[in-house]
């Protein structure tokens, strides 16, 4: 059967006054909308097409302008209703996509309708027909502008009969009750207080004054608005409307925009009224100022087209809007999660637990002002947590992620799981909580509020090595272990979780350097932990996700599950396939931070081996720990050096380059501080062998006498600058190679290559 789009959706063009001016219908703006933010530079493109327009009419009768597309649901009968609309007297229309240019052009509205209010009561009570028809234009359009900012209720003389056109979710009510009418919104309340003013003040100027947060940018929009409409029509700024006289003569132009003016003898007046009269007449400026904003209030509702597309509820609403994107960028799916929330919690809201953790969603969305970085970080949190939650692969689609959003939370609130609706969006917190402290921060003291890893350094350089990785993949098995650990019934069990979370973060960073370390790119690593976090029982895995298998995780279930993925792959599942591909991965072109990482391991607690130079074996326990959150970020291991460098250059021999990937390998790297790094170059083997021995002198006067020599040499820079040496100390990565005779050579890039990956794998 084929597919009737008019039951999706249905897309009508209109001018503005004809959307806006509907009787009885009130526009809604949904709590999930964006406060209002248009500045200069958008009021500056809306006056340009407008003056442009105007200019154009004098020789194009059918000139028009577009505003866009608006993305509406008609929501006269549900909740939204219910909660704007007590009283159900309106038919309402919910702005998804356009509150910002509707706001914009009622604000136009106003502004235009005082001006006309104040300038009328100074324009001559005669009977010449140039007055008597200005005076008649004034009073039609100042009737139009009022059908585009207010809803008449029709009920009399009643405080209430009229109410503002806009109104937005939870912070407005429409109603004629005064102990039930609630307009606190900044667009709501300019709106109601202009009502109020220009019902009691006829002669005085309006001005919304701003009081602060959140009326400021409403506040200063209008201002700026009274203050171009004001330079516009009071002769300011002529030269970008049409001349009043040229206007007047062309009887096409004239209709155009005064339809009601269809005799020659108005027209005849007017051109003689303002031929005759002198420009310094007072009386001659509000007649010019008159013109000029009856043609900009024509030109602004009915020379300017809009295309209204009507979904049949907010979800196709949001889709069509991600899909046509016009003018803005799309709402993130937390923002259009929130109003669900409040909505299900109604009146209980306030004091709810979920309010606490909707509120630290907020603060940790709150300092990013950019729209598609607010995007892109609103994915990175909802990525992980829908892989902790349900073991679903989420997509970055903001339509995809807030389906998930809505279909999840929804499914719990018909359910009758004890606070599943609560627990989820705490959850969902808890995601946010964990890229905000251990994820997002470089190192700070408490990754994980509410726990101590302080003492546990494997733990903590986990951490910062998945972080450094940025593998956020593994985000999610994290998430779950830091919240069961936060939901420990007893102080003892929370340090007996704590103590699972650091077990969770080796055995996960352990994989991942395991699995990349023998593999170009992360082929199939993803898969695995999404393996982990839905279950498999065809692997016997059971599932990690939250909502699969309640609030317990186990330590020995994940790393079972980790090592029977690892130990199943037949290429390099084994001790030995492992070192063989490990040692021939070009892995520093793969990821550096995972060089290093290999290193690290390789040459923690780790000697000369003095029965085969170039090489080191496994110390005792107790020797210098490179495995450490100190040592990852400190200076003396900053950097990965090629030991025969990226690029062939004097010195170095062509077997070393005749595959390229060879100097990438493990075995033709080492650690080195930045300065040393740079020191160290593209210098020849023999000047590098050298420099290595310098920086393995365990003695101050050894370590003096060889640099001497080398800066005699020329091999090192003079002591101006060589003073940075001086406080590189012993580094004992430089030891091994320091004891090298021979030639640096692809057989010994393979040979000490294989020795790093055994002791690796061994770490």
């Amino acid at each position: 059967m084929p597919l009737n789009f008019k039951n999706h959706f249905e897309a009508t063009s209109r001018s503005t006054r004809e959307f806006l001016s509907k009787l009885s219908e009130g526009i809604a703006i949904p709590a999930y909308q964006r406060a209002y933010s248009w500045d200069e530079q958008n009021f500056a493109r809306l006056f340009e097409d407008l003056e442009h327009g105007l200019d154009r009419l004098l020789d194009q009768e059918q000139t028009s302008s577009y505003l866009g597309t608006l993305i509406t649901v008609d929501d006269s009968h549900n909740s939204r209703k219910r909660r704007l609309d007590p009283s159900t007297r309106l038919d309402i229309r919910t702005i998804v996509d356009g509150q910002q240019r509707i706001s914009t052009l009622v604000m136009c509205n106003i502004a235009i309708h005082d001006r006309i209010r104040r300038l009328s009561t100074r324009l001559p009570q005669t009977s010449e027909p140039h007055y008597s028809w200005l005076r008649d234009q004034s009073t039609i359009v100042r009737n139009a502008l009022e059908t585009t900012y207010r809803i008449d209720t029709a009920l009399g003389h009643h405080e209430h009969r009229y109410l503002p056109k806009i109104a937005r979710e939870l912070d407005d009510v429409w109603s004629t009750h005064s102990w039930e009418a609630q307009f606190q919104s900044p667009i709501s309340c300019l709106i109601w207080e202009y009502l109020q003013h220009s019902d009691s003040e006829p002669g005085q100027q309006f001005s919304f004054v701003t009081r602060g947060s959140p009326y400021t940018a409403t506040s200063k929009a209008f201002s700026s608005i009274v203050a171009k409409i004001g330079r516009l029509t009071n002769g300011k700024e002529t030269q970008h409307l049409p001349d009043l006289m040229n206007a007047s003569e062309k009887c096409s132009f004239f209709n155009t925009i005064w339809p009601s003016a269809e005799s020659a003898e108005v027209r005849d007046s007017v051109s003689a009224y303002l031929e005759r009269t002198n420009p310094r007449d007072k009386t001659l400026s509000v007649f010019c100022q008159l013109m000029r904003l009856t043609m900009l209030s024509h030109y602004l509702n009915e020379r300017i087209a809009i295309t209204v597309v009507t979904a049949p509820d907010a979800d196709d609403a949001l889709d069509i809007f991600d899909a046509l994107n016009t003018t803005g960028t799309p709402l993130t799916a937390f923002e259009t999660f929130k109003p669900r929330v409040v909505e299900f919690k109604g009146e209980h809201y306030i004091g709810s637990e979920s309010r606490q953790h909707i509120a630290n969603l907020d603060d940790h969305f709150a300092s990013i002002l950019r729209a598609d970085t607010r995007q892109r970080a609103t994915s990175e949190v909802l990525i992980p947590f829908a892989l902790s939650e349900t073991g679903r692969k989420l997509s970055r689609r903001p339509g995809e992620q807030r389906r998930y959003l809505h279909k999840e939370y929804d499914a719990l609130c018909r359910s009758n799981v004890p606070n599943g609706p609560d627990d989820f969006v705490k959850a969902l917190a808890g995601v946010s909580g964990v890229l905000w402290n251990a994820w997002s921060s470089k190192g700070g003291a408490c990754p994980f509020p509410g726990l101590d890893l302080r003492d546990d350094h494997r733990a903590l350089i986990c951490l910062q090595v998945l972080r450094d990785l940025k593998h956020s993949v593994t985000i999610a098995p994290i998430v779950r272990f830091y919240q069961c650990a936060l939901d420990a019934p007893t102080d003892a069990e929370r340090t007996k979780r704590t103590c699972a979370l650091g077990g969770a973060l080796a055995a996960t960073l352990a994989f991942s350097v395991l699995w990349r370390g023998a593999n170009r790119g992360t082929a199939g690593l993803d898969d695995c932990y999404r393996t982990v976090m839905a279950g498999s029982p065809k692997e016997s895995i059971q599932a990690l996700a939250r909502r699969s298998d309640g609030a317990n995780v186990s330590l020995a279930d994940y790393k079972g599950a980790l090592a029977g993925m690892f130990f199943s792959e037949r290429s390099f599942g084994s001790k030995d396939a492992w070192c063989t591909r490990a040692s021939r991965l070009p892995v520093y072109g793969e990821s550096t931070v995972l060089a290093r990482f290999l290193l690290f391991s390789a040459l923690h607690e780790t000697v000369v081996d003095t029965s085969d130079p170039g090489l080191v074996v496994a110390g005792q326990a107790g020797l210098p720990a490179l495995l450490s959150p100190d040592k990852w970020r400190k200076e003396e291991h900053a950097t990965v050096e090629h030991i025969a460098p990226q690029s062939k250059s004097e010195g170095w021999t062509d077997e070393l380059y005749a595959d390229s990937e060879t100097v990438n390998r493990l075995g033709n790297l080492t650690l080195l501080p930045r300065v040393e790094n740079a020191v160290a170059g593209t210098k020849s083997w023999e000047d590098k062998r050298s420099i290595y021995d310098l920086w393995a002198s365990r003695a101050g006067d050894e370590f003096a006498r060889k640099k001497k020599v080398l800066v005699e040499r020329g091999i090192l820079p003079p002591d101006s600058v060589g003073t940075e040496i001086d406080r590189s100390g012993f580094l004992a990565a430089c030891e091994s190679l320091a004891h090298v005779s021979q030639p640096w050579s692809t057989g010994m890039v393979e040979k000490r290559g294989r020795r790093l990956a055994e002791l690796a794998w061994r770490r």
